[in-house]
């Protein structure tokens, strides 16, 4: 007997053997149990999902002499008429090579006799969208209100037309799940008594992509090259020998060793794979460790053999979600453009050495996953990297002391008292602008703060804005750090505000009018301006030099002249 490939023969025969689509074969079983038959149904879907096995199954369920639970017997003649297909009512058509109106036409006036042998007359339309125009319109009329005793099952990988569907019941056939098909693997490789390493089914039903007649193909070509079916036979027959490669590339990746991650990737390009296989498989990969971070399942989304999961599981903890995500796009976006270039490979190792250092990109993603990668290292403990060798270590700033509010009354009351001394190592410090703008004003405290006072509200608004320009208000504070040890919160007040503020009496305001006005003439501030001191550092902060100044020109001086007119002159 000819050999029969295995997709055709461990063909599904009934609906509960139908992988994947439970919630259609379902449906199906309760209509036939309930005799709630159709004249119309079309099932969508991918290639491999089961579409034609469900009709053929259908169609013998609607015909079956001893129906088993809505289930078809294949026992009884109808069935294994059906089968050896000897029953003329029930026809199957590939409308991919039969789609012109004369097929359509004939079919027609077909389905105008009553079924011979059977109850019900079926036609199965295989690839039904591959249909002509003038065939769809053909069809449409007998599809709405068909014969009694005849059904159409109408099965397509695309979209048809709304008239189509709304003639017809629609059920969508959806791709099989890696974890289905590799349980109907090992069905069927213990059926043909073939020993298969769950790896390589895994492997298989991965390879798959949702279509379980692809998965069996492969499982088929496996076991022919030489009966056992391995991992290393798997891949092998798949072409992902060098995703070994792959992972230690994601262990070089996430001990940050660019040399080690480009090293495994020419040893992946000397074996002779495409840069475009290398692609697939980094990508591939990375979605299974992202997977492994976003759910505490993973296994029911990836088809992974324990080992490889478990494997996973314990490097996608080096990795950050962001840090993953920037590495899928580093490569696609490398993988795209080396298809316009000779040496594509260049791309790839630019971009491995740009996943182990992050700091070489500037896209935004780059910081993302620096920044996490960070958070993720805090979290575990991981101490920050020390200085590189020959780099002097960044030096602490000091940091202000916590004290008491008793603490603080005697730090104002010294500062007070050594204010003087406070202007003279601002000035020692070259901060000639703080100098001169709180040159001749005197401190007081107020609630805990640091009042500085000045004689007016010009002065007080000038310093200001001298003091909130280039940091000079936190200068000022380190400087008073530095020889007290520690600063209170500065505030800047005129006299006359923080007299009301505190509500003083009229002579304590005149005495200190009186004391602020005899600072003023102790000092001179425009004689004793240093020379070095920035023209701009003496203006106000919204002093603006762009206005064009005009040259002093003498106006123009009109002449007048006096002309006498003969004529008009009268003499006395």
């Amino acid at each position: 007997m000819a050999y029969q490939a295995l997709y055709r023969k461990y063909r599904p025969l009934t609906f509960d053997d139908v992988v994947g689509q439970e919630p259609v074969t379902r449906t199906l079983k309760n209509a036939v149990l309930s005799g709630r038959i159709g004249h119309a149904y079309l099932f969508c879907g991918t290639r491999g999902t089961g579409k034609t096995t469900t009709a053929r199954i259908l169609s013998r369920a609607l015909n079956c002499e001893n129906p088993q639970d809505g289930n078809p017997c294949n026992q009884c003649s109808s069935c294994l008429g059906i089968l050896n297909e000897s029953v003329l009512d029930v026809t199957e058509i590939d409308a991919a090579s039969n789609n012109g109106v004369d097929n359509i036409r004939s079919l027609r006036d077909d389905a105008a006799y009553s079924a011979a042998s059977v109850k019900y007359k079926v036609y199965i339309i295989d690839e039904a969208h591959m249909l002509s125009q003038g065939a769809y319109n053909a069809l449409l009329k007998v599809l709405e209100e068909p014969p009694p005793g005849v059904v159409f099952i109408l099965a397509t990988t695309e979209r048809v037309s709304a008239t189509i569907l709304s003639r017809c019941q629609r059920f969508d056939f959806k791709r099989i799940t890696p974890h289905d098909i590799a349980g109907r693997l090992r069905y069927i490789a213990e059926k043909e008594g073939v020993t298969a390493d769950e790896r390589a089914l895994s492997l298989i039903a991965d390879a798959a992509d949702g279509a379980l007649r692809d998965g069996v193909s492969l499982l088929d070509q496996c076991i022919g090259q030489g009966g056992s079916v391995t991992y290393e036979t798997a891949l092998s027959l798949l072409g992902r020998t060098g995703d070994r490669y792959i992972e230690d590339i994601f262990h070089a990746v996430a001990a940050e060793d660019d040399k080690k991650a480009v090293s495994d990737f020419l040893s992946f390009v000397r074996e002779g794979k495409p840069v475009s296989g290398f692609v697939d498989s980094f990508v591939r990969f990375a979605r299974e460790l992202l997977f492994c971070k976003l759910t505490e399942a993973p296994e029911q989304m990836l088809s992974l053999s324990e080992d490889d999961l478990s494997a996973r599981k314990a490097l996608a903890k080096a990795f950050s979600k962001e840090k993953l995500l920037f590495c899928i796009r580093l490569v696609t976006e490398a993988g795209v453009t080396a298809k316009q270039i000779s040496n594509a490979s260049m791309l790839i190792e630019v971009a491995l050495i740009q996943m182990c250092r992050p700091a070489l990109s500037s896209a935004s993603d780059a910081y993302n996953a620096r920044i996490a990668e960070l958070e993720r290292k805090y979290a575990q403990g991981i101490p920050a990297a020390l200085p590189a060798e020959g780099v002097a270590p960044v030096p602490k700033k000091k940091v202000m002391k916590m004290i008491t509010p008793e603490q603080t009354t005697e730090l104002i009351a010294k500062i007070k008292k050594q204010w003087q001394n406070v202007l003279k190592e601002v000035r020692s410090a070259g901060e000639t602008a703080i100098y001169h703008a709180i040159l001749t004003t005197d401190v007081m405290e107020d609630d805990g703060r640091l009042v500085i006072l000045f004689a007016s509200k010009d002065s007080e608004k000038l310093a200001e804005g001298l003091l909130s320009e280039n940091n000079r208000r936190i200068r000022l504070s380190e400087i008073i750090t530095a020889k007290f040890g520690s600063c209170p919160s500065i505030i800047l007040r005129s006299q006359e505000d923080y007299m009301q503020e505190v509500d003083v009496d009229d002579d304590a305001l005149l005495a200190m009018n009186k004391k602020l006005a005899q600072k003023a003439e102790e000092v001179d501030i425009y004689n004793d301006t240093p020379e070095d001191i920035p023209v701009e550092d003496m203006l106000p902060p919204d002093f603006n030099d762009d206005i064009p100044i005009p040259e002093d020109e003498p106006p123009e001086e009109e002449e007048y002249t006096f002309e006498e007119d003969s004529d008009d002159y009268d003499e006395e």
